[in-house]
């Protein structure tokens, strides 16, 4: 999302009141009375005084971008889990344009570009959501988005939103919405097979041509209280339940009580949802725009300046490892 509109969001508002003064003095040229709009502009505008006009035009830009801008921060973080935002904050977004588009006054030119910068970088997102007007078209198939359904995923098992924006940011009658969730659910249901085999996989020991693993040394027998046999305890199931299965005592879970942040969630459930825990950690993995690797660039920036040419590879392997972990 990064060159997309949300970028706006970091205007200045001195660019904006640049502008209006501008505006303002080109009108009031031609009115005869832009001298002394001129000579405030050359003063460096020591005593510029803001229209009426001007304030709503400013209030009404505000109340336009600031979701954006929250937006931006959420994707755009590096210790935070950003893939599981990305379908809420675009579906919030074409909410809040939808809905505010027919009370502005002097945005509305940026309010439906806005709007169409969305549907067209997120077309998938929009398709896989039923949304009217982002119909692919006849005889072609929906627009292929890398991660489209690693970010489905990533916000159904993120505890903060599970299914809460089919509830409020899909415009769509019961029915499809339940198929919706069906469809989401069937993906998270394959990604956890997939990772039960791997599991398997790896437990049924090393492959043929593997370099041999001595077995542990056997432990001594302990002896039996016959006394006490009965109150043998039988072995949780958690582990070897199904990933429906799972799944659904996850939603509930979610459901009937306060979310706890994503990775502190995860760290105390992961017994409980074992299958579940090993997808969110793949899926949590991927970041939502470039903003962390463009940072990693810049600290190899600061590093390797020209009275440090000789500085090793591994030298400054080891400095940008140090810098960016500096916190962990």
């Amino acid at each position: 999302m990064e060159n997309s509109p949300v970028g706006m969001a970091g205007l200045r508002e001195g660019s904006w009141i640049v502008l209006g003064v501008w505006q303002r003095g080109a009108q009031s040229e031609n009115s005869g009375t832009g001298t002394t709009l001129i000579a405030e502009r050359d003063e460096g505008h020591k005593a510029l005084i803001l229209s009426q006009r001007d304030y709503a035009q400013l209030k009404e830009l505000i109340e336009v971008l600031d979701p954006f801008l929250e937006a931006t921060d959420l994707t755009q973080g590096e210790k935070t889990v950003t893939a599981s935002v990305v379908v809420p904050c675009v579906l919030s977004l074409h909410c809040h344009l939808q809905e505010i588009r027919g009370r502005v006054r002097y945005c509305g030119p940026l309010v439906r570009a806005l709007a169409s910068s969305l549907k067209t970088r997120f077309t998938e997102i929009f398709q896989a959501v039923k949304m009217p007007g982002c119909e692919p078209a006849e005889g072609r198939g929906p627009t292929k988005f890398p991660f489209t359904t690693a970010y489905f995923i990533a916000f159904v098992l993120d505890p903060s939103f599970g299914f809460q924006w089919l509830k409020h940011d899909v415009q769509l009658d019961s029915d499809d919405k339940d198929q919706l969730m069906t469809q989401i659910i069937d993906c998270i249901k394959a990604e956890g097979e997939k990772q039960m085999i791997s599991t398997a996989d790896t437990a049924a020991g090393p492959e043929q041509g593997d370099v041999p693993v001595s077995p542990p040394a056997p432990e001594a027998p302990q002896k039996k209280l016959r006394m006490f046999s009965h109150y043998s305890k039988t072995p949780s199931s958690t582990n070897s339940r199904s990933v429906q299965a799972q799944l659904t005592a996850y939603l509930d879970l979610i459901d009937n009580q306060a979310s706890d942040p994503c990775f502190k969630f995860w760290q105390q459930n992961k017994s409980q949802f074992p299958v579940l825990y090993q997808v969110a950690t793949q899926v949590f993995s991927i970041p939502a725009s470039s903003a962390p690797i463009e940072r990693v660039f810049s600290h190899g920036g600061i590093f390797m300046r020209p009275h440090r040419a000789r500085l090793s590879c591994s030298m400054l392997s080891n400095l940008m490892l140090l810098k960016c972990n500096k916190d962990v």
